[in-house]
């Protein structure tokens, strides 16, 4: 549905990317998935808001006490001036309807506010403590934390194997070290990823946490505990596991272990809202074509990793409990050990490097050390941010997906209360500049369904990484890559200052890359706003350099394969008995079947997916889509007679030299159409 935004002339004018898909974590991906069907696989396989919102009067939550901070913000109402100022020019800049933000600081909560609209037909004004959002990946850190309250009762090790806990299936044995609780907390179990079949459309549809991890459990594609990768069945195998220690729900379970004895009333981790909390729940929007478009409501499987409903104000207790050790008010979560132990850098791909506590995301900012996690969801969006070393927590949710607004606030925060003084380069590594070329490259980040035919959104992680005149490498991001590359351009500038280390430019932070035993580089391991990322480098035949001019090539064999087999029926009509020649005439019919095959499966693809929604993928693969993937399969079948074919022509001289030769390029092409489709799973179903 479209909506307009009402006008009100006695308020200021407020206005507004998941990844991964709409632009988040799940509806980025599903989109450039479906343009990929359509546009990749046929032809190239190419990867690649102004309304305002006037903003109605809303509540604010600001302490009269007005003593100053010891530690950079002056006062109460210098803070809330500093959010109206962000927050008017930001949310008309951004078009994002409402949204809602707190900060706690020394044991209590500093300042709430709510901004714009919860709903915009309804002219509905978000509050602080009554407008729910939906967190999406901020539920990882409920479910880190139920974890190691177990932990903290003896039930359970982070060290132990999480098969010790699994009753009716086990993880296989893929690689000779297992999968510990711990490699859970981190995300560095060694799953791939997996982006199809994460909701329903309905209650009645939803499967149990139990169904879910087995029916949807991604192979194992690298060991445990050696590289980091976000992974949302990590976080459900881990609410599972609760499930199973426990003997309750997982949402039972938080609810009676944290959310009561937190006070936080007005939160869930249930898809149907209770009533109280349904009436207040932000609407999910999009941005498109100047108006507002409302987003549908998913009933997610993956509730561990992404099901949570909260207030800003009630967030400001959970904050407060990690920043007290485990402890609000009168009430103990965590021990002091397991509280402190989430907050520790309990992983990360090397020393220089950010890396992860358990669930929490390291992040070094104004050299401040922040614990962090984004909440991305379809129409949603915020940020948990903790720094420890300031006694400080600071929440924001809004309703729209737009990762950009969060970090502006996070940035521009530490940079008016926390401020530092320009850093200095460090000096270049001798020689580096002859070392450049031992970098450049196609890189591709971990995180990507390697296993399904998702893989194919695998072409939007590509990044490339290139040498410069100056002695520095640019790395250069596609467009809106995670949404949050560290600087606002999408290329970053590095200079190498130790042996496979460089400084980054753009925000006084590293970059390290990885070299094998014979000296090639590996893996580049580049930190961005979202937590730590790694890329692996590619080898020529994985990147789009190469998959462009293939199905090029695979696009003309096939459409010159149709056209000789349509010449040669019409042919064939007009032909005595004397002239026709069966066995060539069914070697260009077999030839341009299966090319004619190998053409409609990918337009048929694509169709399918826009003629559907495209977040119909979260749901599962519709019908349609897997009737489809016959035809390949028929296709490769068929395919067997093509070098048959070709052998016959040459022993017995059909055509001239030329056709002859033609008619094997055409069997190398469809042939070579197999191992293609194979690579990029769409020959069977793998889902």
């Amino acid at each position: 549905m479209v909506k307009q935004l009402p006008e009100n002339d006695n308020s200021k004018l407020f206005v507004l990317k998941m990844r991964s898909l709409n632009r988040s974590r799940l509806g980025r991906q599903i989109v450039k998935l479906a343009l990929c069907f359509l546009l990749g696989i046929l032809i190239l396989l190419i990867p690649g808001l102004q309304l305002q919102l006037t903003a109605v009067p809303s509540q604010a939550i600001v302490e009269q006490n007005t003593a100053t901070t010891e530690q950079g913000i002056p006062n109460r109402q210098e803070l809330e001036s500093f959010m109206d100022e962000f927050f008017a020019e930001q949310m008309e800049e951004l078009h994002v309807p409402g949204a809602t933000v707190a900060l706690v600081k020394d044991g209590e909560v500093f300042f709430t506010k709510g901004y714009g609209y919860a709903d915009i037909d309804k002219q509905m004004a978000v509050t602080p403590d009554q407008t729910v959002f939906r967190v999406g990946s901020v539920s990882k850190l409920f479910t880190a934390t139920a974890i190691m309250q177990l932990v903290d009762r003896g039930l359970l090790n982070v060290e132990d194997d999480v098969n010790k806990y699994l009753q009716d299936f086990q993880i296989e044995s893929t690689y000779p070290d297992p999968i510990r609780v711990r490699h859970l907390l981190t995300h560095t179990s060694g799953f791939s990823q997996h982006y199809i079949g994460i909701a329903a459309r309905s209650e009645a549809e939803r499967l149990s946490l139990a169904e879910y991890v087995e029916e949807y459990q991604p192979p194992r594609v690298r060991p445990a505990g050696e590289l980091y990768s976000y992974s949302t069945y990590d976080s459900d195998l881990a609410g599972y596991i609760v499930e199973v220690v426990s003997g309750v729900s997982y949402e039972e379970y938080v609810t009676q272990n944290i959310l009561q004895p937190l006070d936080m009333q007005r939160s869930t981790f249930s898809q149907t809202l209770p009533e109280q909390l349904a009436t207040n729940l932000a609407t999910g929007y999009e941005y498109e074509d100047d108006s507002y478009e409302t987003t549908p409501y998913l009933y997610l499987n993956i509730v561990p990793a992404g099901g949570m409903s909260t207030t800003a104000t009630d967030m400001t207790h959970f904050m407060l409990a990690h920043l007290q050790n485990g402890r609000y008010g009168e009430q103990r979560i965590l021990s002091e050990k397991s509280a402190q132990e989430m907050r520790q850098q309990q992983f990360t791909d090397h020393p220089k490097l950010p890396g992860i506590g358990y669930a929490f995301h390291e992040r070094f900012k104004n050299r401040q050390r922040i614990l962090a996690h984004s909440a991305i969801f379809l129409g949603y969006t915020g940020l948990l941010s903790l720094i420890p070393d300031q006694d400080l927590g600071l929440f924001i949710a809004y309703n729209k997906f737009d990762p950009k607004f969060h970090e502006r606030l996070t940035s521009q925060f530490l940079d008016r209360f926390y401020p530092v003084a320009e850093a200095e380069v460090p000096q270049p590594l001798a020689n580096h500049h002859n070392r450049l070329r031992l970098f450049t490259g196609t890189y591709r980040d971990f995180e990507y369904p390697e296993h399904t035919i998702a893989k194919i959104s695998s072409l939007f992680n590509h990044v490339s990484v290139n040498a410069k005149d100056d002695g520095t490498l640019e790395v250069h991001f596609p467009e809106g890559f995670f949404a949050t590359i560290p600087p606002q351009d999408n290329f970053v500038r590095l200079l190498e200052v130790e042996p496979l280390i460089f400084y980054r430019y753009n925000d006084d932070d590293f970059v390290v890359f990885e070299q094998s035993d014979r000296g090639n580089i590996t893996h580049m391991y580049h930190p961005l706003d979202l937590g730590p990322a790694g890329f692996e480098k590619l080898p020529w035949y994985e990147t789009t350099y190469f998959h462009i001019p293939l199905a090029i090539f695979f696009l003309i064999a096939f459409l010159s394969a149709i056209w000789v087999g349509i010449r040669n029926i019409i042919q064939r009509r007009s032909q005595s008995a004397q002239q026709h020649k069966p066995m060539a005439s069914w070697a260009w019919l077999v030839a341009g079947l299966v090319s004619l095959l190998y053409l409609v499966f990918p337009i048929s693809m694509g169709l399918a997916l826009l003629l559907n929604e495209p977040t119909d993928l979260i749901y599962g693969v519709p019908l349609i889509m897997v009737a489809l993937l016959w035809i390949p399969i028929v296709a490769a079948l068929i395919s067997i007679l093509l070098p048959i074919f070709a052998v016959l022509v040459w022993q017995k001289q059909y055509w001239s030299w030329w056709g002859r030769l033609h008619y094997s390029i055409i069997t190398v092409a469809i042939l070579g159409f197999i191992p293609f489709l194979d690579y990029w799973n769409l020959l069977g179903f793998r889902f």
